[in-house]
């Protein structure tokens, strides 16, 4: 299992060759993030540690406060104004956007207190789905006019499906 608690809170990558040796060396000191077994982010978690303010209108809009309220306990998270780095890049829309790393703890924590305010709706879209495997067989020929043309299997020439299993 992954550990959703961790995360890399930097604005750059590093370079491979570094996290290699980062991945040696916490093999070597023991540590193991299979033994974590904190549940991944819940969806409105998850939006409200990515988005910026004004993307406020896709979260529920009893969870927008956070976002937007001044005396939010988390506005630090969504500044109006912010630096950028571009990097070497050309155009304003590849740059790094310098801003604060969320700490889900203290998200989740200020959270806590708009979500009874949720629409029944808007709660059972909050939840963990089901984790799917989706393959795709490179052989098979996509139609571009399904229900006219069915794919076909470029190797024995019948119609094939792409299987879904769930995790």
């Amino acid at each position: 299992m992954p550990s959703w608690s961790w995360s890399y809170n930097h604005h750059y990558a590093p370079l491979l060759k570094d996290a290699a040796r980062a991945c040696l060396t916490l093999a070597k000191i023991g540590v193991n993030f299979a033994d974590a077994h904190e549940p991944p982010l819940l969806p409105f978690e998850q939006l409200l540690s990515v988005l910026p303010a004004y993307s406020s209108p896709l979260i529920p809009e009893a969870l927008r406060p956070l976002m937007l309220d001044e005396s939010s306990s988390v506005i630090h998270y969504y500044p109006r104004q912010f630096a950028t780095d571009q990097n070497g890049k050309i155009n304003s829309y590849e740059s790094v956007v310098i801003i604060p790393f969320v700490d889900t703890a203290v998200l989740r924590n200020a959270m806590k207190p708009f979500m009874s305010s949720l629409r029944p709706e808007e709660l059972a879209r909050n939840t963990q789905g089901h984790g799917y495997v989706v393959t795709h067989d490179a052989s098979v020929a996509v139609s571009s006019i399904p229900g006219i043309v069915d794919d076909i299997d470029s190797v024995s020439g019948y119609s094939v499906n792409i299987k879904v299993r769930s995790l």
